[in-house]
């Protein structure tokens, strides 16, 4: 069974966070959210679910520029980092849209599909 958190053990873990993250400038110091559950004490699973969702609620809270690569996370420091991440962000977001419009084809089809089923069925 998951642990619920109450109000004052998420904001403490809030602060932590900041902290945490504040350490992290620039690419190539980057922190895993398995890390960064370890260190605020936080039993989390493999997913680090909890982990990610206070940190995307930490970011929006204290406006950190905060980027996520495949060994963390890091404060983006130049231009460069930016665009990096910038442009990461924005094929993400393609994929996502691509899979999307293909799960959406595959239901009309599906659809399709029961549609002529039905209309064999009522023929017979």
């Amino acid at each position: 069974m998951k642990k619920k958190y109450d109000e004052e053990e998420i904001s403490r873990y809030k602060k932590g966070l900041l902290s945490i993250l504040l350490l992290h400038k620039g690419k190539g110091n980057e922190i895993s959210s398995g890390e960064i559950a370890n260190i605020l004490g936080i039993k989390d699973g493999d997913t680090h679910a909890i982990v990610r969702r206070l940190i995307k609620s930490c970011v929006y809270d204290n406006h950190i520029p905060l980027a996520a690569n495949g060994y963390g996370y890091f404060v983006i420091t130049n231009e460069d980092e930016f665009r990096e991440y910038s442009n990461s962000l924005a094929v993400r977001a393609e994929e996502i849209l691509e899979r999307k419009n293909s799960i959406q084809q595959f239901y009309e089809e599906s659809l399709e599909e029961v549609e002529e089923e039905e209309e064999t069925i009522e023929n017979t």
